[in-house]
């Protein structure tokens, strides 16, 4: 896109900042969905280079948590999990915080006490935070997504397309996820979310 290096400097926006605005985001709106909503509309106010930079945290948190252990537990909760719902569940993971992101990445089972706080109409799901750079890029210049996506991919230089997962685990194998993953199991196995 030309032109666009003038739009970008680098580190506009740290991680410290990432985090903290994904925090206040859970402060303004009843649900999710109004929540996002705020943080498009918050991100629409900043400069292109803030906008971009908080995508480029999001997607390395995203691509950081692209795990076969994180994907295993995910199909317990949900009772089941296709590339798109695990995409949409590590959206939900990086929205939940940084506290229960690094848990979980270490630990899946972590996240038994975080999901019973979920309310029953709540689902660990978050598609929508994949698409609010995007979406607050248009707001800003009025540009569609093709440029949008035009500007992230070179900026990234490609960096952050997300690696193939090679799973150690089988979706028939129940034996090996109810021993892998025994807390999950007991409360989700039975009873997922999905």
């Amino acid at each position: 896109m030309e032109g666009s290096e003038n739009l970008i400097r680098p580190h506009a926006m740290n991680e410290e900042e990432f985090w903290k605005l994904l925090e206040t985001a859970k402060t303004m709106g009843i649900d999710m969905e109004e929540q996002v909503e705020w943080l498009i509309r918050t991100l629409s106010g900043r400069s292109v280079r803030e906008i971009v930079e908080f995508d480029v945290w999001l997607h390395s948190f995203h691509y950081a948590s692209c795990q076969s252990s994180l994907w295993a537990a995910a199909y317990i909760i949900l009772g089941g999990c296709s590339d798109d719902s695990f995409d949409y569940f590590r959206a939900w993971l990086i929205y939940a915080g940084k506290e229960v992101y690094n848990r979980a990445l270490q630990d899946p089972e972590s996240l038994i006490p975080v999901l019973e706080k979920l309310e029953d109409y709540e689902y660990p799901e978050c598609e929508d935070l994949l698409y609010a750079a995007s979406d607050a890029y248009q707001e800003k210049t009025g540009r569609n997504d093709d440029d949008y996506q035009e500007l992230f991919e070179q900026i990234t230089g490609g960096l952050l397309d997300y690696p193939e997962i090679e799973l150690d685990w089988e979706q028939d194998d129940e034996e090996h996820l109810r021993n892998r993953f025994p807390k999950l199991w007991e409360r989700y196995g039975e009873y997922p979310m999905g």
